[in-house]
Protein backbone atom coordinates (compact mmCIF):
# COMPACT_ATOMS: atom_id res chain seq x y z
CA UNK A 1 0.00 0.00 0.00
CA UNK A 2 1.52 3.40 -1.11
CA UNK A 3 -0.63 6.66 -0.12
CA UNK A 4 0.31 9.95 -0.97
CA UNK A 5 -1.28 13.20 -0.49
CA UNK A 6 -1.96 14.82 -3.59
CA UNK A 7 -0.35 17.99 -2.39
CA UNK A 8 2.45 16.84 -0.69
CA UNK A 9 5.42 19.51 -0.50
CA UNK A 10 7.51 16.84 1.70
CA UNK A 11 7.85 13.93 -0.98
CA UNK A 12 6.29 14.96 -3.87
CA UNK A 13 3.55 12.65 -5.10
CA UNK A 14 5.78 11.46 -8.23
CA UNK A 15 8.18 9.33 -6.09
CA UNK A 16 5.25 7.57 -4.98
CA UNK A 17 3.75 7.12 -8.74
CA UNK A 18 7.45 6.16 -9.57
CA UNK A 19 7.91 3.53 -7.23
CA UNK A 20 4.47 2.24 -7.88
CA UNK A 21 5.36 1.90 -11.46
CA UNK A 22 8.20 0.44 -10.45
CA UNK A 23 7.03 -2.48 -8.04
CA UNK A 24 5.03 -3.25 -10.90
CA UNK A 25 7.15 -3.23 -13.52
CA UNK A 26 9.55 -6.37 -12.09
CA UNK A 27 6.22 -8.10 -10.79
CA UNK A 28 4.68 -7.06 -7.71
CA UNK A 29 1.00 -8.57 -7.70
CA UNK A 30 -0.65 -7.04 -4.80
CA UNK A 31 0.76 -2.99 -4.59
CA UNK A 32 -1.74 0.06 -4.26
CA UNK A 33 -0.99 3.59 -4.90
CA UNK A 34 -3.54 5.96 -3.37
CA UNK A 35 -3.16 9.08 -4.09
CA UNK A 36 -5.50 11.62 -1.61
CA UNK A 37 -7.00 14.72 -3.30
CA UNK A 38 -6.08 17.76 -1.24
CA UNK A 39 -3.72 16.57 1.14
CA UNK A 40 -0.41 17.22 2.41
CA UNK A 41 2.17 14.97 3.40
CA UNK A 42 0.54 14.69 6.82
CA UNK A 43 -2.97 15.41 7.48
CA UNK A 44 -5.83 14.65 10.63
CA UNK A 45 -9.31 15.72 9.06
CA UNK A 46 -11.76 13.75 11.52
CA UNK A 47 -13.23 15.36 14.39
CA UNK A 48 -13.23 11.85 15.77
CA UNK A 49 -9.94 10.63 18.44
CA UNK A 50 -8.02 7.81 16.78
CA UNK A 51 -9.83 7.79 13.55
CA UNK A 52 -8.71 9.59 10.57
CA UNK A 53 -5.54 11.28 9.05
CA UNK A 54 -2.60 9.61 7.43
CA UNK A 55 -2.21 6.36 9.40
CA UNK A 56 -5.74 5.46 11.09
CA UNK A 57 -8.40 5.19 8.22
CA UNK A 58 -10.73 2.21 6.88
CA UNK A 59 -7.54 1.77 4.04
CA UNK A 60 -4.84 1.47 6.87
CA UNK A 61 -6.80 -0.47 8.99
CA UNK A 62 -7.99 -3.05 5.97
CA UNK A 63 -4.62 -3.24 4.91
CA UNK A 64 -3.04 -3.98 7.93
CA UNK A 65 -5.24 -6.37 8.84
CA UNK A 66 -4.87 -8.22 5.57
CA UNK A 67 -1.47 -8.38 6.30
CA UNK A 68 -1.14 -9.07 9.53
CA UNK A 69 -3.89 -11.81 8.81
CA UNK A 70 -1.30 -13.27 5.76
CA UNK A 71 1.33 -13.71 8.94
CA UNK A 72 -0.79 -16.10 10.62
CA UNK A 73 -0.93 -18.54 7.74
CA UNK A 74 1.56 -21.23 6.31
CA UNK A 75 2.88 -19.11 3.16
CA UNK A 76 4.44 -17.09 6.17
CA UNK A 77 7.44 -19.60 5.98
CA UNK A 78 8.22 -18.90 2.82
CA UNK A 79 10.08 -15.18 2.48
CA UNK A 80 12.34 -13.44 0.61
CA UNK A 81 13.96 -10.61 1.67
CA UNK A 82 16.31 -8.12 -0.30
CA UNK A 83 19.35 -6.58 1.45
CA UNK A 84 21.36 -3.72 -0.40
CA UNK A 85 24.89 -2.76 1.10
CA UNK A 86 26.32 -3.19 4.51
CA UNK A 87 24.42 -5.31 6.55
CA UNK A 88 22.69 -5.07 10.24
CA UNK A 89 19.63 -5.62 11.64
CA UNK A 90 17.23 -8.48 12.08
CA UNK A 91 15.39 -9.83 8.73
CA UNK A 92 12.04 -12.00 9.65
CA UNK A 93 12.02 -14.43 12.66
CA UNK A 94 15.16 -13.61 14.08
CA UNK A 95 17.20 -14.20 10.74
CA UNK A 96 20.17 -11.85 10.57
CA UNK A 97 23.28 -11.14 7.56
CA UNK A 98 26.16 -10.52 9.35
CA UNK A 99 28.18 -10.46 6.02
CA UNK A 100 27.77 -10.06 2.17
CA UNK A 101 30.60 -12.14 -0.35
CA UNK A 102 30.47 -8.64 -1.93
CA UNK A 103 29.85 -6.00 0.90
CA UNK A 104 27.98 -3.05 -0.77
CA UNK A 105 26.23 -5.02 -3.19
CA UNK A 106 22.45 -6.42 -3.05
CA UNK A 107 21.72 -9.55 -1.33
CA UNK A 108 18.71 -11.68 -1.95
CA UNK A 109 17.62 -14.41 0.92
CA UNK A 110 15.04 -17.30 0.00
CA UNK A 111 13.51 -19.40 3.04
CA UNK A 112 11.41 -21.53 3.04
CA UNK A 113 10.45 -23.47 6.71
Amino acid sequence: LIRVGSQDRTVHPWFSRRMYRTLLSEGAKDVTLTELPGKEHWWWDTAKPNDGGAVNDPEIRNFLKRVLDKEKSPSSLRWRSVVFGSVGGTLRHGLRVRALARPERRAEVSVEL
